[in-house]
């Protein structure tokens, strides 16, 4: 088959030597993250709307989309956001979790590693399909229970805005002329309620500027279950942490080590007191009664 005088067979076998070779770069510290942006730069190249290819995370098998940055994480890392993943896991398996919540699962990457610390995990994803995703990757685990709705501080429905190249990046949205979808919206307590939810020892939020409003949803179940909380930010949200730490009265919060050597080797995360005006990829909110698990991971 040919298109503009192209082999496509040849250029499909060039794009998965190339693909490879990038694959082999990002075992290695000293050239992951050039891996990580020739591999986008490669995926972007391509005109057909998804790249296919069958993988395995956390022991799952999956079919990956390689037009989306998270799946091109796992097809180079085997785990997508690795820096990210790792610090939760790490936290995780010193809490000797209970019950855990990934609020903004996506398509969920970060669920099929976070299940295996905890007994229990909820699932939150409001984007039906990242949803769809979810449940293919994740619907045979039992001890997940997954939801396609959103975290609020309200029950009802929000505008949505959902990302067609980047749905990891997909918000709600303040005004429904930006939306292109309206999302049903929960409070986390009245999930409690509803579902008898005990124990909850864990909570990673990704929503994508949206963390204050799930957070005043969750006051009832943060004030009984005391839960260690990891938010996944952006730079231009770190100033608004400020109001987020009002919440959350007796929490300290960490921020991860993030610069340009450690971004290019993709070195481990490693916490360190948050400051408002520097870069961070995620913050960690920790119980003060709760310091003592995690110990090993904070500064003294």
């Amino acid at each position: 088959m040919e298109q503009g005088g192209v082999c496509m067979g040849h250029w499909v076998d060039d794009f998965w030597r190339q693909a490879a070779r990038l694959r082999g770069l990002a075992r290695n510290p000293l050239t992951r993250g050039y891996a990580k942006r020739r591999f986008g730069r490669l995926c972007g190249t391509v005109e057909t709307p998804a790249i296919p290819f069958d993988a395995d995370i956390a022991g799952l098998p999956v079919s990956l989309d390689l037009k989306q940055p998270a799946d091109r994480e796992v097809y180079l890392f085997g785990r997508g956001d690795p820096r990210g993943v790792g610090a939760i896991e790490a936290v995780m398996a010193r809490l000797d979790c209970r019950t855990a919540w990934d609020v903004g699962t996506n398509r969920g990457i970060h669920a099929a590693f976070m299940r295996r610390h905890c007994n229990r995990l909820y699932a939150f994803e409001p984007n039906p399909v990242e949803f769809r995703r979810a449940s293919d990757l994740l619907g045979a685990d039992d001890h997940i229970t997954l939801l396609n709705l959103g975290l609020s501080n309200q029950d009802g429905e929000l505008p949505f805005l959902i990302h067609s190249l980047d749905t990891g990046g997909s918000t709600f949205v303040t005004s429904a002329t930006e939306a292109n979808f309206v999302a049903p919206v929960r409070t986390g307590d009245s999930v409690v309620a509803e579902h008898g939810v005990t124990g909850v020892d864990f909570i990673k939020i990704d929503v994508e500027g949206y963390e204050k409003n799930v957070l005043r949803g969750l006051a009832g179940t943060i004030a009984a279950d005391r839960p260690v909380i990891v938010v996944e930010i952006l730079a231009p949200q770190n100033s608004e942490l400020d109001n987020i730490v009002g919440l959350l009265p007796d929490y300290e919060l960490f921020g991860n080590r993030t610069g340009f050597v450690s971004s290019i080797l993709m070195t481990p995360y490693s916490f360190c007191p948050f400051e408002l005006g520097k870069t961070y990829m995620s913050a960690l909110l920790v119980p003060r009664e709760k310091r003592d698990r995690l110990a090993s991971l904070l500064p003294a």
